[in-house]
């Protein structure tokens, strides 16, 4: 039951992540029509705001992505090192952009 909660805890915050990170890509597009320095101000605030958020739901899925490979032992599976090694990589690369 333990596992289950992890689980579902895993996946809620990976959404939430991708609502939090779908903020600064909405902001982005949008950026590229504005022309109104204030909304333009308005909506890099907005963006910020999104940070916090973002990383805190990110940390949250790592962390019980990682309690949830160790109730079950899924350390033995290459998917669990493939899903780590995609996920640094791809975290490396957007701080780098």
């Amino acid at each position: 039951m333990l596992y289950k909660l992890v689980v579902f805890l895993h996946v809620i915050f990976v959404f939430g992540y991708l609502l939090a990170h779908g903020v600064s890509a909405a902001v982005a597009f949008a950026l590229k029509k504005e022309r109104d320095v204030q909304r333009i101000r308005a909506l890099l605030d907005l963006s910020a705001a999104s940070y916090p958020v973002m990383f805190m739901t990110l940390y949250a899925f790592i962390t019980f992505g990682i309690i949830a490979g160790f109730q079950l032992n899924w350390w033995k599976f290459g998917w669990i090192w493939v899903s780590i090694v995609l996920l640094i990589l791809i975290v490396s690369l957007m701080m780098a952009f």
